[in-house]
């Protein structure tokens, strides 16, 4: 049984006593007679209430600091979890045309869950390789085919501005020319479009 105190008065300030009331009965001879009595015993709990307080901020603080650490474990775990996968990406961020042949990349050097990454990736800058390998040699072919006609032509050219001719040699050297021209435009449309008939 616990009974608050009212205020008590200790001359400048104001306390509040909480007391637990202990009641016992009994009988007891007084006086040579038996007469019934009651006895209350009152126990001061403020020392009790104020651990009680104490104990109950004190796990609010302990379980805000542990919820912190939680989190920043987490965020640790996380991004260590997250790390063969952010190599991944900046690798690949690197490889650029010049760089392409070290595209060969030890998938056993990455976490097994991003091998099968690893393994796809190699392929596919196998393939951007091979486009780029094909480009280069389109490219000199190209060159190389179209060099040697326009050589012929500017040859031609200057061979027959050297010299004083007829309209008759002047034509000649035009349509011979002109079969130039429709060499080379057939051979750029079977570079470009093979397998089309343009």
């Amino acid at each position: 049984m616990e009974d608050p105190a009212g205020p008590m008065d200790t001359g400048s300030e104001m306390k509040m006593e909480t007391y637990r009331i202990i009641a016992s009965s009994g009988q007891a001879i007084f006086q040579g007679k038996q007469q019934n009595y009651v006895m209350l015993t009152g126990l001061s709990i403020n020392f009790h209430l104020h651990y009680l307080d104490a104990l109950k901020k004190n796990l609010i603080a302990i379980a805000v600091v542990i919820s912190l650490l939680i989190v920043l474990i987490i965020r640790i775990a996380v991004r260590q979890g997250h790390l063969p996968l952010r190599n991944v990406s900046n690798a690949i961020k690197k490889t650029s045309p010049p760089r392409i042949l070290m595209r060969d990349w030890n998938r056993h050097a990455f976490p097994i869950e991003l091998e099968q990454l690893v393994i796809s990736f190699n392929h596919m800058i196998g393939k951007i390789e091979d486009v780029f390998t094909r480009r280069a040699n389109f490219s000199a072919d190209i060159a190389h085919e179209i060099r040697t006609p326009i050589t012929n032509l500017v040859t031609q050219t200057e061979i027959a501005l050297s010299q004083d001719r007829t309209q008759r040699e002047l034509e000649d050297v035009l349509y011979s020319s002109l079969e130039e021209y429709n060499r080379m435009t057939k051979m750029v449309s079977d570079m470009l479009f093979p397998g089309t008939g343009r």
